[in-house]
């Protein structure tokens, strides 16, 4: 599928200037969701351009009901598939992330867009920050965070006073080797650390505590296990 046109109101220039500039931006459309062949579980997406030297045509997936779906390309084919398993979505070496998707009642109900993040189709492979470019600073001033795998290279800084916290849970479906730099630069209030399904590593006599000017990096190993070193709290 082409990029979508607009028609012009001048016969001799039926199609305007802004549809060059969709053209420009076609290629972020492949493995995008395609509004006319979607419906209830059945998932259609676009291609109509290449990806990882691959000539990607447009496609449909059948959706499990009452399940959470992810939806993966191969990095050596430019196939995507779905599976209600976080084996491939886990394995950013071999695979991109394009949508992670909850259903039920026969229809999606949450769409989780991962096609530009870390490890996405048209992010950076592997999910790790590196590459030489500095890490997006991300400053956080509640008192509680969530960790997301879009935060991965990411420095997440901590400013709030009072006790904080931050929490890893595997079912957000984090992977190897993804790492993520935490800052605990409030004033006053120790930030902890913790995983919902995932093992957090601490550093040698060390914990989990980070004080007030501590910093340290989470480096994922597995989708559910992650060492973590830096300065924390002495045990």
């Amino acid at each position: 599928m082409s990029a979508p046109r607009v028609p012009g109101g001048n016969p001799a220039d039926p199609f305007p200037t802004v549809n060059e500039a969709l053209d420009i931006l076609a290629h972020q459309q492949v493995y995008g969701r395609d509004p006319d062949t979607s419906a209830a579980l059945t998932w259609g997406y676009l291609g109509g351009a290449r990806w990882g030297g691959f000539d990607i045509v447009d496609g449909t997936l059948t959706l499990t009901n009452s399940a959470e779906n992810y939806l993966v390309v191969a990095r050596s084919t430019g196939a995507m598939t779905t599976s209600t398993s976080m084996t491939n979505w886990n394995n950013l070496v071999d695979y991109a992330r394009v949508f992670h998707i909850t259903t039920a009642g026969g229809v999606p109900t949450v769409i989780r867009d991962y096609r530009g993040g870390p490890g996405g189709v048209h992010g950076q492979a592997g999910g790790g920050g590196g590459g030489g470019s500095a890490a997006p600073l991300i400053t956080d001033a509640t008192a509680a965070r969530a960790f997301d795998p879009s935060d991965a290279g990411s420095y997440v800084r901590f400013t709030a006073t009072g006790a904080k916290t931050g929490t890893f849970d595997v079912g957000d479906g984090f992977a190897a080797p993804e790492e993520y730099h935490v800052a605990n630069r409030g004033a006053s209030g120790n930030l902890t650390l913790s995983g919902s399904g995932v093992t957090l590593n601490p550093p040698k006599g060390g914990t989990l505590v980070l004080e007030p000017g501590d910093t340290v990096t989470v480096k994922f190993v597995s989708s559910s296990v992650a060492d973590v070193f830096g300065s924390t709290e002495p045990l």
